[in-house]
């Protein structure tokens, strides 16, 4: 009771004293009436315009709290339903076969396991996943040459890794690609599991191509332009077409490239590179010459790692290209796996660190020669 009455007394205090504060202002015209008004007013207005926008503020903090909390449940459900997908899908489908009776229907349940996935995901996303769900169906259902089983695994992989970027992209939205079906393929090949199988020829001409192309833009930016040509036997002859000489390679087992590096006194220098299936890939040098007089400045001109061969065809003098770059583009050894399995950067820094030994090599020749 003592606490309340001191707590009225003291109100009542701070009341009268601020009431004698206005009134001896007044009087000693500390402050005018005018002034007073406007002061209170410009408080007031204040006071009114801060707590509205304190107001507005707190309205759009929770908004924004609120669309933080839905968002956030909603990828949380994604996410749950996304997963859900791809486990029902491995489900129904790890047996080989849809079944669709009274008992089980598997295409049914898969027809659901689509129409939640559409709750989330955009129509065009949907519809391809709709689409390599198909396609995986026909894969797996369909009666398999038990001598390329691994082509069927290869293009699962491929439906599979498809959707998942598909799915992954959407959730988080920074995509990366899909990964190539060659890399499982060659994987699987590596693996060992089907050594018995037919070799997947276009994987291995794709690649072979690949190689080739990348082996000439890396020359380009070592030598500038380049005057070379493919030989690969009487039915090839000569051309400058990857394509036409891996197709080549794949019949006859033997590609020849050769590079002009010089051309001086009427003799054509060559730089060249034989691959062969039944032996152990080379590259060196070759001149072509009218006047064979000179023939030990050529010989004595070869870098030290190269044998001397004399005038005449391979050339003057040649070595077996270190095993760190003996690609088998018929799939069997490391050095190919290794390439078919990298990225494309990768794939650049194999071939550009052939190209730097071979260019190396070239100019200590040229050197070699200007000084005899």
């Amino acid at each position: 009771m003592r606490t309340k009455n001191k707590n009225h007394v003291s109100v009542a205090l701070i009341i009268i004293f601020s009431v004698a504060f206005l009134i001896t202002s007044v009087l000693f015209k500390v402050y005018g009436i005018t002034g007073i008004l406007a002061q209170l007013t410009g408080t007031l207005l204040g006071t009114i315009i801060t707590a509205i926008v304190t107001l507005l503020l707190l309205g759009v903090q929770t908004d924004k709290e609120l669309e933080h909390e839905k968002d956030s449940g909603i990828f949380e459900k994604k996410q749950e339903i996304y997963h859900n997908f791809l486990k029902e899908l491995e489900v129904i489908t790890e047996d080989g076969k849809i079944t669709v009776d009274n008992n089980k229907d598997e295409l049914q349940r898969l027809i659901y396991q689509l129409g939640l996935l559409q709750m989330h995901a955009d129509k065009e996303v949907a519809e391809k996943i709709t689409a390599y769900v198909g396609e995986i169906i026909g894969i797996i259902t369909k009666k398999s040459n038990p001598e390329i089983k691994s082509k069927k695994y290869a293009n699962l992989s491929e439906k599979v890794f498809a959707i998942v970027e598909l799915l992954r992209n959407d959730l988080y939205g920074n995509s990366t690609g899909v990964i190539n079906p060659d890399y499982f393929y060659i994987t699987l090949a590596q693996s060992g599991l089907f050594e018995g199988e037919i070799r997947n020829t276009e994987t291995m001409k794709r690649l072979h191509e690949k190689w080739w192309n990348l082996f000439i833009d890396e020359l380009k930016l070592k030598r500038n332009k380049l005057d070379y040509i493919f030989y690969c036997g009487d039915e090839c002859e000569e051309t400058d077409n990857t394509k036409e000489v891996v197709d080549y390679f794949e019949n006859q087992n033997n590609i020849m490239f050769s590079l002009i590096i010089s051309n001086k006194n009427s003799n054509r220098i060559c730089f060249y590179l034989n691959y062969d299936y039944q032996t152990t890939p080379v590259y060196g040098f070759e001149v072509e010459s009218k006047d064979k007089t000179d023939n030990d400045k050529y010989l004595y001109a070869l870098p030290d790692s190269f044998s001397r061969n004399g005038f005449g065809n391979p050339g003057i003098g040649a070595k077996n290209i270190d095993s760190k770059y003996d690609i088998d583009f018929y799939g069997k050894n490391k050095n190919y796996f290794d390439f078919a399995k990298a990225n494309e950067n990768q794939k650049k820094e194999i071939v550009a660190a052939f190209v730097d030994e071979i260019n190396n090599n070239i100019e200590e020749f040229l050197k070699n020669l200007e000084n005899k």
